[in-house]
């Protein structure tokens, strides 16, 4: 079922009740059993632009292939473009909860809770965006061999802002309580930042990081090390 608008924007509505098959040959044991429950979207192109902001839902995703299976529910992706498509992204990916089980030789189950990932950031320098993005975690439990593992909550963000031609890098990590084998742990805070990062040095250490990467992957040390000392003053930094 898709609906068609056209106005000074395009909006293509798209809704499919289910879904239930074998991906592959149904004849064959290790063909993958799919099930979709309820998928939904929406994507809109407006202005001259042409910036497309997109809506996404799925209530049931299942996924089965011999001893394993794994279930998602209530998938949600939105993700909203900007002036320049290119040089902007906002977006939030979800899932309320997962599950998944191996009954296998060695049995394993895993579970979440909600699971959320968010990004906001804009395009600084070719090569350098600012903005935020975040992570949650609700709850975690695995179970393998007997032997389990719980963790209540999980979480980070990070965020790079400009001023003028510096940057400052700001990250934070929370563990809640969780449990291994028994044994209790507390929680756990970590913050990190960084201040008055030169922007141009910065944008040109990743562009270099990057092309190294792909085409001298072994001396990507050696290219970091070397350049660090080129971001600014150390004094200007500071770690929380």
């Amino acid at each position: 079922d898709m609906v068609l608008d056209w106005s000074r924007s395009l909006t293509a509505d798209f809704r499919f009740v289910s879904y239930s098959g074998r991906v592959g040959d149904p004849a064959n044991a290790s063909a993958i059993e799919l099930t979709l429950d309820g998928l939904a979207g929406k994507i809109t192109v407006a202005g001259a632009t042409a910036a497309a902001a997109v809506e996404f839902t799925l209530p049931r995703l299942q996924i089965s292939h011999r001893t394993q299976q794994l279930q998602l529910n209530d998938i949600r992706l939105t993700s909203a473009g900007g002036r320049t498509p290119t040089d902007t992204v906002k977006a939030e990916f979800a899932i309320g909860a997962l599950s998944a089980e191996d009954k296998g030789a060695v049995p394993l189950k895993l579970a979440t809770g909600l699971l959320r990932l968010e990004i906001d950031a804009e395009r600084s320098w070719p090569y350098l965006w600012t903005g935020r993005s975040g992570f949650d975690l609700k709850s975690l439990t695995v179970e393998a061999a007997g032997k389990g593992a719980s963790l209540t909550s999980l979480s980070s963000r990070s965020e790079t802002k400009r001023s003028g031609e510096r940057v400052t890098l700001s990250s934070s990590l929370d563990v809640g309580p969780s449990t291994i084998v028994g044994v209790k742990l507390p929680s756990l805070a970590l913050q990190f930042s960084v201040h008055h990062i030169e922007g141009k040095p910065l944008n040109e250490l990743l562009e270099a990081v990057e092309l190294t990467a792909i085409h001298e992957p072994e001396s990507l040390s050696d290219l970091v090390l070397a350049r660090l000392p080129l971001l600014g003053d150390r004094k200007s930094t500071r770690l929380n």
